[in-house]
């Protein structure tokens, strides 16, 4: 993968992944209970790795 196509990929996820954190909400702000951000948080963490997996590489690059 080129540098240009890594970098577009790194501001996306990152993008996403902001989208994300607005959406996830304290459990006590939402009605469904406890377990309501669950998916969100797994979600979340998977982004995460995902944009340091990718900032990894373009270092190495």
């Amino acid at each position: 993968m080129d540098k240009n196509k890594l970098e577009a990929k790194l501001a996306d996820r990152k993008e996403s992944l902001e989208k994300l954190r607005s959406q996830n909400k304290p459990s006590e702000d939402v009605a469904t209970g406890p377990y309501a951000n669950v998916e969100l948080d797994e979600e979340i963490e998977q982004l995460e790795l995902e944009i340091n997996s990718l900032e990894n590489k373009l270092k190495a690059l």
